[in-house]
């Protein structure tokens, strides 16, 4: 028979504020965002090209930070798993009921969510050199 683990009602809650967050965040991203840049970017007296560069590189390590949190995650996940030895981790927070996984299957869960946190590293890394890389051609 297989256990199942029971949703938690606050954890889905939590997910529709976090989504409805990101969405403001998308919305003030498209719609105030684009003005206030273009104005900074062709202020009188400013070296734009400069100004440029530095934007290129502030959304590189924006973009480093935001797909490494999400990696740390994986990773705490996955010791959590292999420390209980099942899969998801007792006390985790559920949107939604889950069947409970031991043993070998939990064993590959941890693997699967390091090799995603890893991933995650990589594409980070690979995405802060070429947008550094950008930054540095747009100098010359």
């Amino acid at each position: 028979m297989t256990e199942l683990r029971p949703a938690d009602p606050r954890a889905r809650t939590r997910a529709i504020w976090l989504l409805i967050a990101g969405l403001a965040v998308a919305l003030f991203t498209v719609f105030l965002l684009p003005g206030t840049l273009e104005a900074w970017l062709t202020q009188d007296g400013v070296n734009t090209s400069e100004r440029i560069v530095w934007l290129i590189r502030g959304l590189g390590v924006f973009l480093l930070i935001s797909l490494c949190l999400p990696s740390a995650y994986l990773f705490m996940v996955a010791a959590r798993v292999k420390a209980s030895g099942e899969f998801p981790p007792p006390g985790m927070a559920l949107v939604k009921a889950v069947q409970v996984l031991r043993g070998d299957a939990a064993i590959k869960r941890v693997r699967l969510l390091r090799g995603l946190g890893l991933l995650l590293i990589v594409l980070a890394l690979a995405n802060a050199v070429m947008m550094w890389t950008l930054a540095n051609t747009m100098r010359y």
